[in-house]
């Protein structure tokens, strides 16, 4: 794939932390910039089937969990719009919230919305804390098609 420059569609990964959002505001400068869309991602953990043994239950549990769920998605779409706010003001804004772990769900959205420039945070962890935790960044940046741009 050819990288365009400057970048048309830029994906900004958050998960809500003083780093994400030190990127996406340098993340709505870039696409300021360069008239670039933005899309902002936040990745949640993926939700586990429900299982029970009697089908009845099973059916009752499966529609309550189901607008639980509805519900977490709510709440974090809307602070994901709260997050981007009125900082990106004339920038084409979309807000993006993903199931799963998050560097491949961030790798997958880059891909499927041809996104020239994964923008995102990064903790700096090192030593113990960053092997035991590992580092989403380094993980995404491994396997994006896209450059990408890590602030810390």
């Amino acid at each position: 794939m050819v990288n365009r420059y400057p970048p048309q569609r830029i994906l900004v990964a958050t998960d809500f932390s003083e780093h994400s959002r030190h990127a996406l505001a340098y993340a709505v400068e870039i696409a300021r910039a360069t008239k670039a869309s933005l899309t902002l991602l936040h990745v949640g953990p993926p939700v586990p089937d429900i299982t029970f043994p009697i089908p009845e239950a099973t059916a009752i549990q499966a529609s309550v969990w189901t607008e639980t769920l509805r519900h977490r998605e709510e709440q974090l779409v809307r602070r994901l719009d709260e997050e981007i706010g009125a900082l990106a003001e004339g920038v084409d804004v979309e807000t993006v919230y993903v199931e799963g772990e998050p560097s491949s769900a961030i790798v997958h959205v880059a891909g499927s919305r041809d996104c020239d420039l994964l923008v995102m945070g990064s903790h700096g962890r090192s030593g113990l804390s960053r092997v035991l935790l590992g580092s989403v960044a380094e993980r995404t940046a491994r396997h994006v098609h896209c450059p990408v741009l890590i602030l810390k």
